[in-house]
C-alpha cells in the first residue's frame, strides 16, 4: 500500500526494493558488513517464489484457479475449514521437501 506510488514510478516491486537497498547502503543505514552477512541463499528462494507469484497471477491460472476452488468447495464451515486445511498441509510439505 505505501510503495504503490513509488513500484507505478520505477516500474514494479524489484527495482523499488533495490532502490531502498541503495539508499540505506548509501547514507549508511546499512553497513557493509551486514549487508554482506545476509542469507543469500533465502532471499533468492524468496525472489524466486516471487516471480513464480507474478506469473501465475499475469498468466490467469490464479484466477481459473479461484474459480475452480470457490466451485467445488464445500459450503459446511467445519468441511471447509478441514479442506482448506488439508490444502494447506499438502502445500507446506511440497515447499518444505523441495
Amino acid at each position: 500500500f505505501a510503495y504503490l506510488p513509488l513500484a507505478n514510478v520505477f516500474g514494479g516491486t524489484a527495482p523499488t526494493a533495490l532502490l531502498f537497498v541503495a539508499v540505506c547502503l548509501g547514507t549508511g543505514a546499512i553497513s557493509r558488513q551486514t549487508f554482506n552477512a545476509y542469507s543469500w541463499h533465502l532471499l533468492f528462494l524468496i525472489g524466486g517464489g516471487n516471480a513464480l507469484g507474478l506469473c501465475v497471477r499475469n498468466s490467469g491460472l490464479l484466477a481459473v484457479l479461484t474459480h475452480a476452488a470457490k466451485h467445488h468447495l464445500a459450503s459446511s464451515s467445519w468441511a471447509l475449514t478441514c479442506e482448506l486445511l488439508l490444502v494447506l498441509v499438502a502445500a507446506t510439505t511440497f515447499v518444505s521437501h523441495t
